[in-house]
């Protein structure tokens, strides 16, 4: 009997250990995805996570922080007041997230409360004493302005550190007061100009100001992903596409799920027909912000560039199911041409029919065609010649021909109507 007992027990704490296990790999999945910005992978990992687990409080901070990058900052301050994010540990950890909410939800008094509680929790690892948070806070609660100047004394101690010259230019560039970055250049001690970054930051302000040179002066020699990013722009600006496409994919292999450069590259694939590359980018999109039928749209088109035609009609199948009873004219045109390929004449019928009710002139003839020819595939597929090159080739055309009367074969003698004519005449006589 003790040895039945024992051996439930081993099996109840082996069991634990394999879900606890189980939960680690799904927080660690859930936090790549989030990292990635595939928001909803990340949820769904979350969600295997058992409540009540150690774990599970992990779980609940990154739940607040996809509804956040969601917009939904209701959904995120409610996560962050569950009673097992209270403790002094846990609530380092998530404070500034609850401070960023209360700015977007306009809590005024809260968001002092938060702040003045965060800020003691957190100084203890801030590289910059906090003073980007310093500033944004302050912002919102009116104790500065836009408009407000830095004072020489804060000038001082934004430019005695590298971390804090980056604050103090992404704070001027997050409100749309590059110039001031720009006027301010003299000033900033000569060991920021070695730092990438800081120079990635002068090249935007720069480029903010429409002066594209000096933007690329300064940022010509960095390779990193907003530098290219940045040089992409511009180049695409000047229709440079081919160089701007480029600049594009070395951001991409610097940072593969950089979004800015995929939202730009994957039309410049299209334009610059590079068609097996813009269906590779495009499988790479796993942001939120775009309608997964465009893109299943988008990558139907692709495939049929790139002549993978059956592949392409199992996108549009889904997209079929999708648009029931009012379907897109471009995802019509796409099945019209998919089902003329393949030869499906019942589709085409069907497709070519729906176009040309939407005004498109290419499929009302296809569909006229379809009544016209007993099998229009077979004289669409034929590849022998189609007419007389001959007599219908612009040499002949512009050649001068020799006008020949035409040979007519009178059926009724000329004659019989004169004698017809006059005997009429006789009878009115």
């Amino acid at each position: 009997m003790g040895k039945i007992f024992l051996f439930l027990i081993f099996s109840m704490l082996l069991n634990a250990q394999v879900y606890a296990r189980e939960d680690l790999i799904s927080l660690k999945k859930a936090k790549y995805f989030l990292v990635n910005g595939n928001l909803k992978k990340a949820k769904f990992y979350l969600s295997q996570i058992e409540e009540n687990k150690a774990l599970s409080k992990a779980a609940l901070r990154f739940k607040a922080l996809i509804y956040f990058l969601q917009n939904d900052f209701v959904n995120s301050n409610k996560i962050l007041q569950n009673k097992k994010l209270e403790s002094v540990e846990w609530n380092r950890e998530t404070c500034i997230l609850k401070i960023a909410n209360d700015i977007a939800l306009n809590k005024l008094q809260q968001l002092d409360e938060d702040y003045k509680t965060c800020k003691y929790l957190t100084f203890d690892y801030t590289k910059n004493r906090n003073l980007w948070l310093d500033y944004m806070v302050n912002l919102k609660l009116r104790k500065t302005t836009v408009d407000s100047k830095d004072s020489v004394l804060n000038l001082r101690i934004f430019f005695s550190e590298l971390e804090t010259i980056k604050i103090w230019l992404k704070k001027n560039i997050y409100l749309n007061q590059e110039s001031i970055n720009i006027d301010k250049l003299y000033a900033l001690p000569k060991f920021s100009f070695r730092n990438k970054s800081v120079r990635e930051i002068i090249g935007l302000s720069y480029y903010r100001m429409g002066d594209e040179k000096k933007a690329l002066d300064f940022i010509e020699d960095i390779d990193s992903p907003n530098a290219s990013n940045l040089k992409a722009i511009i180049n695409l600006k000047q229709k440079k596409y081919e160089v701007a496409f480029g600049h594009f994919q070395l951001a991409l292999k610097q940072k593969e799920n950089s979004g800015n450069a995929l939202k730009r590259a994957i039309p410049l694939s299209w334009m610059l027909g590079k068609y097996e590359m813009g269906l590779k980018l495009l499988n790479r999109f796993i942001f939120d912000d775009i309608d997964p039928f465009k893109k299943l749209a988008l990558s139907s088109a692709l495939k049929i560039q790139l002549e993978e035609i059956k592949e392409a009609e199992k996108d549009l199948r889904h997209l079929n199911v999708e648009f029931q009873g009012n379907m897109p004219l471009k995802v019509i045109l796409a099945n019209s041409y998919v089902s003329l390929s393949l030869s499906k004449m019942k589709d085409v019928r069907k497709y070519s029919s729906l176009a040309c009710n939407k005004f498109d002139g290419l499929n009302c003839w296809i569909f006229m065609q379809t009544f016209i020819w007993d099998d229009f595939n077979k004289v669409l597929s034929d590849k022998g010649p189609t007419r007389n090159k001959n007599l219908l080739g612009l040499d002949a055309l512009k050649t001068k021909s020799e006008i020949k009367p035409l040979d007519e074969n009178p059926i009724i003698d000329q004659s019989y109507i004169e004698e017809l004519d006059s005997e009429e005449v006789l009878i009115k006589e």
